[in-house]
């Protein structure tokens, strides 16, 4: 697939963008393949994940915001209670993080009504059809991801990287870059559809233009992204 100028999602000004331009006009870069994130991108999770955070602070007497949890989205899970904790003051051990976390994990299990967002599989089975290499690459267990997607979908994904399978979280772009080798393309060759600022900074860390969709934070905090859309139904619609 080749992405063009012409490209309805595109940000205003492309400059920066333009790389290794092909002799056709208004061509830009070859794209091999596509990497989705999963919450908020491939599925509406992240009202349910914010709920389950608020519901286990709560407990321990902590109030949270949405932002609090959709501006740190990405990021391992002990490392968002952490920051969260010491955002407000609050000193605790690491036993103590490990089991705030399984207690947030359990929540969210229970309150889920998660599901697939419009066009995901739509979307996925139009970019298979044209040749496209399929990625999955997000900071939720994979059990999160299995509860969600059908086993047909997921046999649709050639390449699937989840919590489980890196020491890092985003911003960090060790689960993208795992996922290229994985997918023998090169970084440059690869194109992410993301909705999180530390999502966006390990896709541009690892070398990689990222499309951004204003599903759960608005455009003004999606900074660095090369392209924006609001959803991958305008994505699906603008291919």
């Amino acid at each position: 697939m080749l992405i063009s100028k012409s490209f309805n999602a595109v940000k205003d000004s492309t400059e920066n963008f333009v790389k290794n331009r092909s002799s056709s006009p208004g061509i830009d870069f070859l794209i091999k393949a596509v990497l989705f994130d999963f919450d908020g991108v491939l599925v509406n999770s992240m009202s349910f994940h914010v709920k389950a955070w608020q519901t286990i602070f709560r407990d321990i007497d902590i109030e949270i915001k949405p932002e609090d949890v959709l501006l740190t989205e990405g990021s391992r899970s002990i490392e968002l209670a952490r920051q969260i904790l010491t955002k407000k003051n609050v000193e605790t051990s690491e036993e103590a993080l490990i089991n705030l976390v399984a207690k947030k994990q359990r929540k969210y299990r229970e309150i889920t009504k998660a599901k697939l967002t419009n066009s995901a599989e739509s979307f996925i089975i139009e970019l298979k059809k044209q040749g496209m290499l399929i990625g999955l690459v997000t900071g939720t267990p994979r059990l999160n991801v299995e509860e969600i997607l059908t086993p047909e979908l997921i046999s649709r994904i050639d390449v699937m990287v989840t919590a489980d399978d890196t020491q890092a979280g985003k911003p960090n772009p060790e689960c993208y870059l795992k996922a290229v080798s994985l997918l023998n393309v090169e970084p440059g060759q690869c194109l992410v559809v993301e909705n999180a600022p530390l999502g966006i900074q390990a896709a541009k860390n690892a070398g990689m233009k990222v499309v951004a969709l204003t599903t759960t934070l608005n455009r003004s905090y999606l900074v660095g992204a090369d392209f924006y859309a609001t959803d991958l139904s305008d994505l699906e619609n603008s291919w």
